[in-house]
C-alpha cells in the first residue's frame, strides 16, 4: 500500500514538471496612458487599463502586467519599483514601448540585471521604423504559437542594447533586437521591442502578445537531470514493488 501511494505522488510530480506551456485567462493589468491592451480580450484575458499609477501596490490582485505608454508616467521610479516586486512575487511581466525608450523610458528596479531584457535607448528619437523579424534564435519558442512569424511587425522600435542575462529571441529587420525575456524563479520578463497598443497590430503581431503574456506566467524548465532523477527514482520504486509481490 505504502509503495502504491508513493508511486501516486511521484507520478504526480512528474506531471507536474513536465507540464507543457500553453493558453490561459489571465488577469492582466495593462499599464500606460496613449496605450491600450482592449484586443487582448479576445484571446481569453481580462484586461484592467491602469494609466499613470501613483501608489504603490498597483498591481495587487493581477497575474500578469504588460508596461506601455505613449507617454511619461508620473513617477517612473515607482512604476519600475512595482513591477520588479510584482516579477519577484511570481507575476508575469511583459514590456513594450516605449518603456525602453528616452524620456518615455521606465527606471526603478525593473532596470535591475536580470529583470528588463533590454538596456533601455537615451534617445527619444529614431524609433519610426517599419520592420518585420529577421533573424529569428528560437523558433520553436512558445512565443511563436498560433501564429506566422513572417507577419509579426512593428512600425516603432528602440534602438536597445540586451541584459547581460537574457535570451535574445529575434531580431527586427533593422537588425534592432525585437523580442528577449530575463527567466526569474516563478515567472519571466518578456520585452517586446514594439508599441503593444490597440490599432497599431496585425492580428499575428496581437497573438504575440497574448502569448508573451502567458510565457511571462511560466517558471523555468527544469533542468535535464531532474528528469533523469524523476524517471531513475520512479524504476527504482517499480523494482522494488515488484520484488515484494514475488
Amino acid at each position: 500500500m505504502a509503495d502504491s501511494v508513493f508511486l501516486r505522488k511521484v507520478a504526480i510530480a512528474a506531471a507536474f514538471v513536465v507540464q507543457s506551456f500553453g493558453a490561459t485567462a489571465a488577469n492582466v493589468a495593462y499599464v500606460g496612458a496613449g496605450s491600450s491592451g482592449d484586443y487582448l480580450n479576445f484571446y481569453g484575458h481580462t484586461v484592467t487599463q491602469i494609466t499613470n499609477p501613483t501608489t504603490a501596490g498597483f498591481l495587487a490582485g493581477f497575474d500578469a502586467v504588460v508596461v506601455s505608454s505613449n507617454s511619461t508616467f508620473s513617477d517612473v521610479t515607482l512604476v519600475g519599483d512595482e513591477v520588479k516586486s510584482f516579477a519577484d512575487a511570481g507575476g508575469g511581466v511583459v514590456l513594450g514601448q516605449f518603456v525602453f525608450q528616452g524620456q518615455w523610458a521606465i527606471s526603478g528596479g525593473i532596470n535591475s540585471p536580470g529583470y528588463n531584457p533590454f538596456v533601455n535607448d537615451a534617445s527619444s528619437s529614431s524609433y519610426n521604423i517599419g520592420s518585420s523579424l529577421g533573424t529569428i534564435y528560437d523558433a520553436a519558442s512558445p512565443l511563436f504559437n498560433g501564429l506566422t512569424v513572417a507577419n509579426i511587425s512593428t512600425q516603432y522600435q528602440a534602438n536597445v542594447g540586451l541584459d547581460a542575462g537574457a535570451t535574445l529571441v529575434a531580431d527586427w529587420t533593422s537588425d534592432r533586437k525585437a523580442i528577449a525575456f530575463n527567466q526569474l524563479s516563478h515567472s519571466k520578463v518578456v520585452g517586446l521591442n514594439l508599441f503593444p497598443s490597440d490599432g497599431e497590430l496585425n492580428a499575428d503581431t496581437q497573438q504575440l502578445v497574448s502569448n508573451a503574456i502567458d510565457f511571462s506566467m511560466t517558471a523555468a524548465v527544469p533542468e535535464p537531470q531532474v528528469y533523469v532523477l524523476m524517471l531513475l527514482g520512479l524504476s527504482l520504486v517499480g523494482a522494488a514493488a515488484r520484488r515484494r509481490r514475488g
